[in-house]
């Protein structure tokens, strides 16, 4: 079993994740970015995605199965992973790109791309 910090029902099936917008980085100064990242903790919690964010991968992907696996297929929560991850992806690149620039993202898809 995995350990998280938020308890959820498991033989509820998943909501649709429906995020509200992100606060924006504007300036990469240590000021700003210190900030961001205080309000970043408040909008994790808020749109309870802390386990999409803020652990790996693989963790992720486990406690999104204990909490929404049951009475599903194996490929139907997978899917509903994959779309989650996506959403939660897009609502940080709008958030940064405008401080961060475009390249960074276009890095990460080539790399993501490479190691698939």
């Amino acid at each position: 079993m995995v350990p998280t910090t938020v308890n959820y029902l498991v033989d509820k099936p998943p909501a649709s994740l429906s995020l509200t917008a992100m606060p924006v980085l504007k300036d990469t100064s240590n000021t700003h970015y210190s900030e961001w990242k205080e309000k970043l903790g408040l909008y994790f919690d808020r749109n309870v995605i802390q386990d999409l964010v803020n652990k790996e991968s693989l963790i992720s992907l486990k406690l999104h199965l204990l909490k929404f696996g049951a009475g599903r297929t194996f490929v139907a929560a997978l899917q509903d992973w994959f779309d989650r991850q996506q959403r939660v992806y897009a609502t940080i690149r709008t958030a940064t790109q405008e401080s961060v620039g475009l390249q960074l993202f276009r890095d990460l898809a080539k790399e993501a791309k490479a190691s698939s």
